[in-house]
């Protein structure tokens, strides 16, 4: 019992420090478990791993995780999910993926947020494809996507100018009920922008306008790039008179795409009034 309740005091400390950033104290308490025979539970490595994770010190994380995988306790579900994010954040996307295939292989059921995470994995990684293929093995457990599993899923396709791919997905979160939201339209204009989409780009910022969600500076600037791409100079002036209408305020960038649009349509009157 007081064995017990010491292990509990370790991975309290061990959480708190976590909280703080506090790595190396971390570190230090699970070597003196160790020196004491004291063996840590799934729930302090878990504790542990996040902490690493949390401190930006995603390779001794995943030294951690190696560590109980070889002789420590049985894993858990709370044990891989930081685990698969210290991959995310090391750009160890296939690391991630073999760590979720290792919990299919352990019969452990990933929830909604370990998968999110491989999806960021991936699509920092700009694996687009692998990025819906994981969107699309949810299903496969049950388990029902989420706007964050949608949106980043969008993003990855966007980034390689996937448009097409992306736009449908948002009619896919639609048809599951999952409105979307601000962040949600801004990748999809996004994704249209990096494809020259101009008209598609128009389309999306007149649902926003139809919709009650929030207008955001990001969604008009992409969609101002998009017309000038495509050298309609005329539309990205009446989206940046529009982004003044509605009290947002134009950055650099909004203002870069509105003048480079004057630029390539020669509208340089235009583009010394703004």
């Amino acid at each position: 019992m007081q064995e017990t309740v010491e292990l509990r005091e370790y991975t309290n400390q061990v959480k708190k420090y976590g909280r703080n950033c506090e790595w190396k104290n971390v570190l230090q308490l699970i070597a003196d478990m160790h020196i004491s025979g004291m063996q840590p539970n799934a729930i302090t490595y878990s504790a542990s791993i996040s902490a690493l994770e949390k401190g930006s010190q995603w390779q001794v994380a995943l030294r951690v995780f190696e560590e109980i995988t070889g002789n420590g306790p049985r894993l858990d579900v709370l044990t891989f999910s930081p685990g698969i994010s210290a991959c995310q954040k090391g750009s160890q996307w296939q690391r991630a993926l073999q760590l979720l295939a290792n919990m299919h292989h352990t019969s452990l059921q990933p929830d909604v947020i370990v998968f999110n995470v491989s999806i960021v994995a991936c699509q920092n990684a700009s694996h687009w494809q692998q990025a819906l293929q994981l969107l699309s093995d949810m299903s496969g457990y049950v388990l029902q996507p989420n706007d964050v599993s949608y949106n980043v899923s969008m993003s990855a396709c966007g980034q390689m100018s996937c448009w097409q791919q992306a736009l449908q997905l948002m009619r896919e979160m639609q048809h599951c009920c999952l409105q979307p939201d601000d962040i949600t339209y801004s990748t999809s204009i996004s994704a249209c922008e990096m494809a020259s989409q101009w008209k598609k780009a128009l389309q999306l910022i007149a649902e926003i306008r139809d919709s009650r969600l929030q207008h955001n500076v990001i969604s008009y600037s992409a969609a101002i790039t998009a017309c000038r791409e495509s050298s309609q100079w005329q539309h990205a002036l009446e989206l940046l008179a529009e982004v003044q209408r509605t009290g947002l305020q134009p950055n650099v960038v909004t203002y870069s795409a509105g003048i480079s649009a004057c630029a390539m349509g020669s509208q340089w009157q235009s583009a010394l009034q703004l």
